[in-house]
């Protein structure tokens, strides 16, 4: 009896750990609101981008490169997610099937102290929250503002589409963001929870695929459960303090013409030259004071243009290749 009392408690405490010791991604605070319109603007050029790359179980997505970022202010939680479908956009209003099983992302938080609960959106009223507006046929780019709902927040947001790939973006008022305790956060409590439960899931059905919803995720990848029952198997995201950075406008800068062919002007003192793809690879590094940079020898793509004067990071901006 013994040896099967310490085993339960064993048990007990590496459930605990699966959903206290997940990745956390620390998300910056902006002076700036963040313009809700499914284009990326410069704003977004400075938030490090965080792979969605864990399939979940045995399903098999075709997302490969897709990501997401995050920022706040005063106001809200911005999220942008970026997907790269391989196998081509197949939203539910094409299927004629049902929005959660066809293509479109899935953003979860869990606002409450204690994380470790066992619980996930489908508990009514217990501080879990889902954003998951499927893709409806006139309605791309084109703002929209919904309603609490539990599980899900106000928000607004909006989605665009470039061939098959998309980008959907959203801004979450922090007031409605409620813990179990039935208490509304704000900027402040929300930064005074340390760790706030937070996961991506895009669901990925390709046309001719019989299994529904080929998931790719963040970090819930069914170890524990899927976040819609429970999201002690997500990340965390923590707030940045205010102080850092005080806003991340201040490192965007101008290049042009964008998109670009050949030769691009950056509007910038520098001596030193970065280019990175999507996914932070560096691709080009240049000791140039030089303004106009050739861009010729890239492939077609997007990419982070960063410069640098003395070591020191002046500004950055995204240039498309075409």
């Amino acid at each position: 009896m013994k040896k099967i009392y310490s085993l339960l408690i064993a048990l007990l405490v590496c459930g605990s750990l699966i959903a206290q010791t997940g990745v956390n991604v620390d998300v910056a605070y902006t002076t700036e609101p963040v313009e809700i319109d499914a284009y990326i603007e410069e704003l977004w050029d400075a938030v490090d981008p965080v792979l969605i790359e864990l399939p979940f179980l045995e399903e098999t997505p075709t997302v490969e490169g897709s990501y997401w970022k995050a920022l706040y202010d005063d106001d809200n939680c911005y999220v942008l997610v970026e997907v790269f479908d391989q196998g081509g956009h197949y939203p539910a209003w094409m299927s004629g099937g049902n929005t959660w099983e066809y293509d479109k992302p899935e953003v979860y938080w869990d606002v409450n102290e204690n994380i470790a609960d066992g619980q996930g959106c489908q508990h009514a009223e217990t501080g879990h929250w889902q954003l998951a507006d499927g893709f409806l046929e006139d309605q791309y780019d084109i703002v929209q503002e919904v309603e609490s709902a539990y599980p899900k927040p106000a928000s607004t947001y909006c989605y665009s589409l470039a061939g098959d790939d998309y980008v959907y973006e959203h801004a979450v008022p922090w007031s409605s963001l409620i813990n179990a305790d039935g208490v509304a956060l704000d900027v402040e409590s929300a930064r005074a929870l340390g760790d706030i439960g937070f996961d991506v899931t895009i669901i990925d059905q390709d046309e001719g695929i019989t299994t529904a919803r080929q998931r790719a995720v963040w970090q819930s990848d069914g170890t524990v459960d899927e976040c819609w029952n429970n999201m002690d198997g997500c990340g965390t995201i923590t707030l940045e303090e205010v102080s850092s950075p005080s806003s991340l406008k201040n490192l965007s800068m101008n290049v042009y013409p964008n998109p670009a062919s050949s030769t691009v002007t950056i509007a910038a003192n520098f001596n030193r030259v970065v280019i990175s793809n999507i996914l932070g690879q560096e691709v080009k590094s240049i000791a140039t004071a030089s303004r106009t940079l050739n861009v010729s020898d890239l492939s077609n793509g997007v990419y982070v243009v960063n410069v640098y004067n003395n070591d020191k990071h002046v500004g950055s901006a995204r240039l498309t290749k075409k």
